[in-house]
Parts: structure tokens; sequence; C-alpha cells
């Protein structure tokens, strides 16, 4: 399920903090696992006394923060590791965006928000469309065939976190890959039964890449105290010294379902744009025009049997028109190429139903030709009228948003 897949986090610490353990013990049998971080940490609280310094320098801190999420995927022996915005995870054409760290401050709820003098420059800031289409060009890059971020409260309520979901979200769908979330809540990961999961959830035992992620977390010495004791259980602190264990266990949950093309020779899943949906619309008017034509030709042949002449023409132009309709419907999520498919039908036809040079006519007056004039009008309004296919149901998990977090 996931031996080519992207994980989406918003600050270096995230990938360790969330799924340090399963990232390594992916990594050691052989996963193609990226990690994609959206920032760089820049409007991070700064731990240590020796490195206080660097807090409210943002590019002085990014680069440190650069430096201590190299140490900690080599930790944790992952070798695959994008920035939001930067090369592998930008959007063709466009020039490459350093998405800035958005920063939080608590709300009177005490939940984090965004402040009020976020950076135009911040990931909460940009465009939602620019985010998505730059993690669907990562999805591209990287083949990946499945999605990894945060549940839709991010964990902890970050904003970036919250954006990083929906934006992921997105781009799986737009790429088609399943996409999972993070169970982060100790106390659901805690109750879970590995023997007897809820469907679409994955509880990993993470224990024996322990000292890894341990050591992925004493890379991050900004944001991460590794709280070590003899005879206790490994635990950790953020910045708001609330000391947390190292959890053994880590867990997802399978929010969006997708059924990629599992073949080789399949190609990236490519997203649409504004140009292939009006190549296609054409081309679907296209394919509906030559058709109208073909049927038109053909609609007044009949075939005698027994005594009866049947009128296979008619019979078979209107079986045609309603399967290839039907499966413009089907195939097709935009009722726009249905619709483009039976104007190019309707259209040949009734071009075709005009006196031609010396008075022929392809579509007399006569019960095949009014049959005809107006059957491919109804199969379409029919078509075109039926309500969206309902997709098959998703099992959801309750997962409670993590109670503390650390100001990042």
């Amino acid at each position: 399920m996931l031996e080519r897949a992207l994980f989406v986090h918003a600050h270096p610490d995230d990938e360790t903090i969330s799924t340090g353990g399963m990232l390594a013990l992916l990594a050691e049998r052989g996963a193609d696992v990226t990690v994609l971080t959206c920032t760089r940490g820049e409007a991070g609280e700064v731990i240590p006394e020796s490195l206080r310094h660097l807090e409210g320098d943002g590019p002085a801190l990014a680069a440190h923060r650069e430096g201590e999420l190299r140490a900690a995927l080599a930790a944790l022996g992952v070798t695959s590791h994008l920035y939001l915005g930067e090369a592998g995870a930008r959007a063709e054409g466009q020039a490459p965006r350093r998405y800035l760290d958005s920063g939080m401050v608590e709300g009177e709820d005490g939940r984090p928000r965004l402040g009020a003098d976020v950076s135009a420059g911040a990931l909460c800031r940009a465009p939602f469309e620019e985010v998505v289409a730059d993690l669907v060009a990562a999805i591209v890059s990287t083949g990946a065939r499945a999605v990894v971020s945060y549940d839709e409260q991010g964990g902890y309520g970050h904003p970036d976190h919250m954006l990083a979901h929906r934006a992921s979200r997105a781009a799986a769908g737009i790429a088609g890959v399943p996409f999972h979330v993070i169970i982060e809540d100790e106390a659901v990961l805690a109750r879970l039964d590995p023997a007897d999961t809820p469907e679409g959830a994955l509880l990993i035992d993470v224990s024996p890449a322990l000292e890894r992620k341990a050591a992925a977390l004493r890379a991050h010495k900004t944001q991460v105290t590794l709280i070590e004791r003899p005879g206790h259980p490994l635990a950790f602190a953020l910045s708001n010294e609330r000391e947390r264990p190292v959890l053994q266990r880590e867990g997802l949950y399978l929010l969006d379902r997708a059924e990629p093309d599992p073949s080789p020779d399949s190609g990236d899943p490519r997203p649409e744009t504004l140009m292939s949906r009006i190549a296609t619309i054409l081309v679907s008017l296209l394919i509906g025009a030559l058709v109208g034509v073909l049927l038109t030709i053909n609609h007044q042949h009949r075939v005698a049997i027994a005594d009866a002449s049947v009128p296979v023409g008619l019979i078979g132009a209107l079986l045609v028109v309603a399967a290839l309709l039907v499966g413009m419907r089907l195939v097709f999520s935009s009722r726009l190429i249905a619709f483009a498919t039976a104007l190019g039908i309707v259209g040949a036809s009734a071009i075709l139903a005009q006196e031609g040079p010396g008075g022929s006519v392809l579509v007399p007056a006569n019960l095949e030709g009014v049959l005809w004039a107006y059957g491919p009008l109804v199969i379409a309004l029919l078509v075109l009228a039926w309500p969206r296919l309902p997709e098959s149901r998703k099992g959801r998990m309750e997962v409670q948003p993590r109670q503390e977090g650390p100001s990042l």
C-alpha cells in the first residue's frame, strides 16, 4: 500500500514526530518513499539557549532547520526529499517559489490560529490552487501511488498543518491516488487492536525503528528535547515543555480510496488543465459529428425478415447513440463531454436533414426520418439529466485532534 508514497509535512520535525518510525521501516524494506516539506519552519520557537539567537531570524533559522531535517532523514534512512514549490514539487511552467512558515498564535479557545502579521509569502497566504498544483506535480514527479498527511484538524491545529491536509487531499484526488491521514491521537493509537483494526486503518508497530526515530528527534535540536532516563520509556518535549512519549505505534487511516493503474507502463497521473478540458470537449464534439453523419446516412436501412421489413438502420442508430452517450457519462465526471458528443450527433443529423442539391434528402419525412430527427435528442436529454452516480461510501474513524503541540 505504501511501497511508493508521498508523505506531506508542514515543517521540519513533523515528519519524525508523526511518522518517523513508519518512514524508517518503509525505507529499511526498500519502499520508495518521499518526504515533502512545505516550509522550512522559519517562524518556529527555538528551545536551546545556545541556538536562541536564531529565533526571529527567519532566513537563519530556515537554513539551520534545513540541516536538521537532512540529518533527521539520514537517521531514518529516507533518501528522497522535496521542498514544496521547488524542483520536483512545482507546477510545470512556474518559477520556483519558497513557501514560508505561517506561524501561529493561541486563540481564546486555546487552539492555534493565524496571527495578525502573517507574511504575504506564507503557506497559508498562498493561493490554494497553486499549492494543490505544486503537490500534484510532486505526485507526478515521484510516481507516488499514495499520499499521506494530517487529518482535517491538522493534528493539533496548526494552520499550516490544516492547509497541508486540504491541499494534499485535493491533489491526491486530482492525481487519482489514495489519501491517508495520520492517526496522531495517543489515546486512539493505544486502544486500537493490531489484530482487529477498523476498516481502512493501519496500525504499525515501530518499536524495531525506535532508535532511528530517537536519532532523528535528536537531530531536530531547535524544536525537540529528547528525554532519555534509564529504566523509563523514551519521551520528548517541544517548546511548550509538555513531556510526551516517543510512540512505539504509528497509524494511518485511509480517508479517500482511489484505484490508480498498477501497471508499470501506465504512466504518471496528470492533472486536468483548462486546455486539456477544452481539447477533450472539441474531440467529443468531433466524434459526435462523425457518428451523426454515419448514422444519418444509414438510418433508413431496412432488412426483410419473413414478410416484415425491419428498420434495422434506425434501431441500430438509436442503440449506438444511447451506448455512446451513456459511456461518456460513465467515463467522464463532467456532463460537458456527453453534452458535446450529443451536440455533434444532433447537429450533424440536423444539417444532413436539409434538402441537398437536386432536391435529395438523407432524412425523409417518413417514420424513420421523424424518429431519427428527435430520437437522439430525447436520448441525450435522458442521459444528461440523470444524477451523478453515487460514489461508494467511505468508512470513517473518529480521531480526536491532538490537544497539545509545538509553537512552530
